[in-house]
């Protein structure tokens, strides 16, 4: 009789690999050629959380803890590949195990630390994404040198609110990353928007561009945030001309977004995009049918659903050849009750709109066939 418990183990571990981690400790319970292929993804990344580290007498590190398994060690030892701590206390005693794992590739660590600490944090080398929340003066001042080692392989940098970043730190850093393809510098105080965007030339593999926009020295308008935006969109037009992923948010809870920045954002983006994302904001039907036309690449479109004109907002976006995926933000944008898209509107959609295959609105997802 054929049974799960029959095939080889190599095979098991492919099937667990498209598991979530959550069911994964359930899986290891059905048998022992399970427990067999579940151990290797269960342990490939290690979770401890500060909760976790309370259960033990004294402070320990997360790997002196699995080392006390050797057999559940060899597991971790061979393929730690991300490590994330965002606990400052914690990190210090951490650091030191992270030194010769030479698979380390992403890594996000509340960075506020001393001299002697950063200069065990940039002996990690190797890594294609970095991410450094809350960092210290010494963490900062030394990004130029760690980033000069890691430029051959360094893709993502993220940099959340590190009040010591200034223009000079980020234009050195900046310029020893040619394959730079994700850039995020967020929450960092005293470092606008128009600084990151004289810096990108630097930059020329970029794809993905994150950014806190700042208004302090614009003119007061009944939108300012739109004004500003439409110069950011103005500038990045030829210096970044491969961003294949665009998502605009505003300040301003249900602002209607003009024709004319939307049409910044079809000359910028509209040969390469492949998504488009409008948070917090609403768009007119023409405006959205511009987009569909003229974004011939664009595979999904998250945007508010205008339930009271869904006839016609399906036609708008019947202009579209290539939007796959459709994703309602409309619960962003106000706490009263909504009309629901329903089976009915789901099926009508996709009848018209020839790729459109998942439509997700209000905690449900419906997909080609529901």
């Amino acid at each position: 009789m054929v049974s799960a418990d029959n095939l080889k183990l190599d095979v098991l571990e492919l099937i667990f690999m498209y598991l979530p981690r959550t069911d994964l400790p359930s899986m290891a319970l059905v048998s022992r050629s399970f427990l067999a292929g579940v151990v290797p993804q269960l342990y490939s990344t290690l979770c401890i959380h500060q909760g976790h580290a309370k259960l033990f007498p004294s402070l320990l590190s997360p790997f002196k803890i699995i080392m006390a398994h050797p057999s559940l060690a060899v597991y971790v030892k061979h393929k730690l590949v991300s490590f994330r701590c965002t606990v400052g206390m914690l990190l210090p005693a951490i650091l030191p195990t992270l030194r010769g794992k030479h698979r380390l590739e992403d890594i996000r660590v509340h960075s506020s630390f001393t001299e002697e600490e950063t200069s065990e944090l940039t002996q990690i080398s190797s890594l294609r994404s970095l991410a450094l929340d809350f960092g210290s003066w010494n963490v900062i001042d030394g990004l130029p040198k760690w980033t000069r080692r890691l430029r051959g392989t360094l893709t993502s940098l993220t940099l959340y609110m590190c009040d010591r970043l200034n223009s000079d730190i980020l234009g050195a850093t900046l310029s020893q990353l040619p394959k730079l393809a994700g850039l995020h510098i967020v929450g960092c105080a005293g470092f606008g928007h128009g600084m990151i965007l004289q810096l990108l030339n630097s930059t020329p593999l970029l794809q993905n561009l994150s950014f806190t926009i700042t208004e302090n020295k614009v003119k007061s308008t009944a939108e300012p945030s739109l004004d500003i935006l439409e110069s950011v969109l103005q500038h990045l037009q030829f210096s970044t001309p491969n961003i294949s992923s665009v998502t605009i948010k505003l300040s301003q809870r249900k602002v209607q977004v003009g024709d004319r920045l939307i049409r910044q954002v079809i000359k910028n983006y509209a040969h390469g995009v492949r998504r488009l994302a409008f948070l917090d904001c609403q768009l007119g039907l023409g405006s959205i049918a511009n987009i569909c036309k003229e974004c011939k690449k664009m595979e999904r479109l998250d945007i508010a659903l205008p339930m009271k004109e869904l006839a016609a907002f399906t036609a708008a976006i019947c202009r579209s050849s290539s939007i796959s995926t459709l994703v309602d933000t409309g619960l962003h944008i106000t706490h009263i009750p909504q009309p629901s898209l329903t089976q009915e509107h789901v099926r009508r959609m996709m009848s018209k709109v020839r790729d459109l295959r998942k439509i997700a609105s209000g905690g449900r997802v419906w997909t080609v066939g529901c």
